[in-house]
């Protein structure tokens, strides 16, 4: 993929990534995977981040994954660019997504099909929002669970960072803890599980910088058990 593009590998010539600033500042991200047999799936696809030159490195776009209820705004405008595309949603947020898209939603299980065999989705359990995770072998594609802010903006977001315990580093916000969870014992209990079957050493959240690291899966379940 060119230089002059704003995706980026994540890890190369599988996992692609694009990231745009949205008006008030804050990092939007885009992950796109690459899927046996040719094209992708691209995670949370975002208004203002094109299509095309992922088009023309890894080929069409197969499935557009709304990872959670709140992140719908970019289906439409992709399924526009990219017509082939199957919108795909998890059984938690479709109630809420199949009111703000009037799409054909796609069940997981067809993607999930369609994945690498190192690739899964992850259903974190006692959730409202209905958030669906990537795993990509010991990368872990997540949405608004973590934000990951490297310093603390200023302003008006920045306000609203601090209020939230949003930033600065990697985090748990208070809109994952309070307005995304519905059982939080339960979701605790589902990423302590998951965090010894499939150990991370990276972490790409739709918001903010990618954390790596040997210890990122002790740093996750100490803040889990800080926060939770």
């Amino acid at each position: 993929m060119s230089a002059s593009t704003s995706w980026r590998a994540i890890i190369d010539g599988r996992l692609w990534e694009a990231e745009r600033l949205s008006g008030a500042g804050f990092p939007l991200r885009t992950v796109a995977l690459e899927l046996p047999g040719g094209g992708t799936c691209v995670v949370s696809p975002t208004r203002g981040i094109d299509p095309a030159p992922l088009v023309e490195r890894a080929g069409d776009v197969r499935y557009l994954l709304a990872p959670n209820h709140f992140h719908y705004m970019g289906i439409a405008p992709w399924m526009e660019k990219c017509p082939r595309a199957l919108p795909v949603c998890g059984p938690v947020a479709r109630p809420r997504l199949t009111k703000k898209v009037e799409v054909p939603w796609t069940d997981l299980e067809e993607l999930a099909a369609a994945l690498p065999d190192d690739a899964s989705l992850l259903q974190p359990e006692g959730t409202r929002n209905g958030e669906v995770w990537l795993r990509v072998g010991s990368t872990w594609v997540v949405c608004d669970a973590f934000f990951n802010l490297p310093v603390m903006p200023s302003g008006a977001l920045g306000m609203f960072c601090r209020l939230t315990s949003m930033a600065p580093g990697l985090k748990i916000g208070g809109t994952w803890k309070y307005l995304a969870l519905k059982d939080r014992t339960k979701y605790a209990a589902w990423i302590e599980r998951t965090l010894e079957q499939h150990p991370p050493d990276r972490l790409v959240a739709s918001h903010g910088a990618i954390a790596e690291g040997a210890d990122l899966a002790d740093q996750i379940r100490a803040l889990v058990r800080a926060r939770l």
